[in-house]
């Protein structure tokens, strides 16, 4: 299964003040042991709880590459050394751009917008929680949900990422709908997934069926057991055969059939905070497998099993797979 996370609970701190905290993270580092920076940091710590889990949420962030932080840190450090003149503008811009990195790799592990929403997990991490109606949602890597329980509806909000819905058992007259940017997902009492891409929302059903109403253009339309549909900017587009191994993940695993290689990168990727190439002279081979998510070196020697290909790597971050020579 997916690893659980720990995070999969609400977190009310605005992205402003964990833009904060990170500053005051540089800025001990930078200081060392001088009293006045302690002193002002165990001010700010204080002056408001939501400073205080701003601080937890950072410290955590940060695990998951901790072995690349240094560097950026190192850098961002040197900011609050003598410069001279000339080199004030430049270094300014040089600090910036890299503060940016340093926030970029936490919004890669933690999405922002889970720090507000009822439910998030974070880069490699599941969830699993149960409604009140006892439907059972799981929460993909990188997913941000809501959830509207009242007198007339049922309504999961799907802000980021992937679930997969197992509805309840006995009968519930109020409708529930998974709700994305491109539409409304109605469950038919089922078991579906759905899934946030960077302009679509795709759903696949594994039981029953699914009322699928997009957001612009078209009209309700059911997709069946095995089958699968796109929904892209709103506009539905046709229901496809396919779908039965989308909630795989659940179980901590991908399945591929007949797929080429880069396809499974990019499906492990969104598991893998470092970086995972496929050399495009064997991007197209095709590959036929189960693999899991969570140990890449595992699925990473699966893979030269079954393909005549090798891994190179360069550091903890990055991972090349090349064609055997």
């Amino acid at each position: 299964m997916l690893m659980s996370s720990p995070h999969a609970m609400r977190s009310d701190v605005p992205a402003g003040i964990l833009r904060q905290a990170i500053e005051w993270q540089l800025n001990l580092q930078a200081a060392g042991e001088q009293p006045s920076s302690q002193a002002g940091f165990r001010r700010w710590l204080a002056a408001d709880a939501q400073h205080a889990r701003a601080w937890e949420e950072i410290c955590a962030a940060q695990q998951p590459f901790s072995a690349l932080a240094p560097p950026l840190r190192k850098s961002l450090i040197a900011r609050h050394r003598p410069q001279k003149r000339g080199a004030k503008a430049a270094g300014i811009l040089a600090c910036t751009l890299l503060a940016m990195a340093v926030i970029g790799l936490v919004g890669r592990v933690i999405p922002l917008r889970g720090l507000v929403a009822d439910y998030s997990t974070r880069l490699g991490e599941g969830a699993t929680i149960t409604l009140p109606d006892r439907s059972v949602v799981h929460l993909n890597t990188r997913t941000v949900l809501d959830v509207v329980y009242d007198k007339d509806q049922r309504l999961l909000l799907l802000r980021e990422g992937e679930i997969a819905l197992q509805t309840g058992p006995g009968h519930d007259p109020r409708p529930l709908r998974v709700r994305t940017a491109d539409g409304d997902f109605q469950a038919l009492g089922t078991r579906f997934t759905v899934r946030v891409g960077d302009d679509s929302t795709k759903v696949s059903v594994q039981q029953s069926a699914v009322a699928v109403e997009p957001a612009e253009h078209g009209a309700r339309q059911v997709v069946n057991a095995g089958q699968q549909m796109l929904v892209r900017h709103g506009r539905s587009g046709p229901v496809q055969a396919g779908g039965m191994q989308d909630d795989a993940w659940v179980d901590g695993v991908v399945v591929v059939d007949d797929r080429p290689l880069s396809e499974l990168a990019q499906e492990l990727q969104r598991y893998y905070v470092g970086h995972l190439r496929v050399d495009p002279a064997i991007a197209a081979r095709r590959i036929t497998g189960t693999f899991r998510v969570n140990d890449l070196p595992a699925t990473l020697a699966a893979i030269t099993q079954t393909l005549p290909v090798r891994v190179n790597r360069i550091g903890a971050w990055w991972v090349n797979i090349v064609p055997v020579e």
